[in-house]
């Protein structure tokens, strides 16, 4: 598979564009991450960083072996969201129900990403322990036990995939809107589009 065969057909990133066999083509790419800089985010996608310019649709180059944790572009939306009702190790949100969204149980999945958006801080899934509870883990994938640290703390849920061990050098040739800090452990990241 080519890199242009991954990317959105529209043309939102330049003016002009190469094309080649109806394939639009690699015209860009942003570091996200290396020794002197750190551009990812737990809550905004690519094109919404300000640090540095970057768009979603991007594909990952990963020069040092490790883990990355990304939004693939066609499953970046919220999963839920909402205001805890209480919790420590888990998330308790009497309103919501966990297990069940129009009709589709269990919907909520280990390993989704839990974001804290009030203290800017994410874990995953580590079970759904009722229709209203979630128990969070840290990226070490052992419970956390400062999930969340009271009340009335907003929540967003994702369905992020993670990339364990990732060799040196890989291109992944995804589309990603994009890349958790929480989790990655890779280096030299660079988004191509």
């Amino acid at each position: 598979m080519a890199y242009g065969d991954i990317v959105d057909v529209q043309d939102k990133h330049h003016a002009t564009y190469r094309e080649k066999n109806g394939v639009i083509t690699v015209s860009r790419a942003a570091v996200l991450k290396n020794g002197h800089v750190n551009h990812l985010d737990n809550e905004k996608n690519l094109s919404q960083l300000t640090t540095v310019t970057a768009y979603d649709n991007a594909g990952l180059y990963i020069g040092t072996t490790g883990n990355v944790c990304v939004l693939l572009s066609q499953q970046s939306d919220i999963i839920v969201s909402g205001t805890n009702s209480s919790g420590n190790t888990t998330l308790l949100d009497d309103t919501k129900s966990f297990t069940t969204q129009n009709d589709r149980t269990d919907f909520i999945q280990k390993l989704d990403v839990v974001l804290n958006t009030t203290a800017n801080t994410a874990f995953f899934v580590k079970a759904v322990l009722a229709a209203t509870s979630i128990q969070c883990m840290n990226a070490s994938f052992s419970t956390d036990s400062t999930a969340f640290s009271g009340t009335s703390q907003n929540y967003e849920v994702y369905r992020a995939t993670l990339f364990e061990n990732v060799p040196a050098g890989t291109f992944l040739p995804f589309s990603v809107d994009r890349v958790f800090a929480f989790a990655t452990t890779a280096d030299e990241i660079v988004a191509v589009y």
